[in-house]
């Protein structure tokens, strides 16, 4: 399941970055609406240890999900790659959600 795993964590960083970037530029005065964390779990990390906080809780939830999806593939690898796969597009949206609402608030 390497390819499904490099894939979940691949979007997973993508969304950090994202996310990172939104709000950064959203402080910085650079967007025309003010933009937060909407998944209210990383944004308490966030209020309190800043993006490093954020990046822990969330590459924690990579490992995680991770792991389950390793210890499911001991007994099915087709559900183990479900999860993984389905982790990736869930995740895949919410990039593309947070693009398109960076871009829309340009000014």
């Amino acid at each position: 399941m390497e390819t499904e795993t490099t894939w979940f964590i691949l979007v997973s960083v993508l969304d950090i970055m994202m996310t990172y970037l939104a709000i950064r530029c959203s402080h910085e005065g650079l967007t025309s609406r003010f933009i937060v964390e909407g998944n209210p779990i990383p944004a308490w990390f966030f209020v309190r240890w800043n993006i490093q906080g954020m990046i822990f809780f969330k590459m924690a939830t990579v490992a995680f999900v991770t792991l389950i999806a390793q210890w499911v593939a001991t007994r099915s690898m087709g559900r183990a790659r479900l999860i993984l796969n389905g982790g990736s597009i869930l995740v895949g949206c919410v990039v593309a959600y947070t693009c398109w609402l960076l871009i829309g608030s340009l000014r």
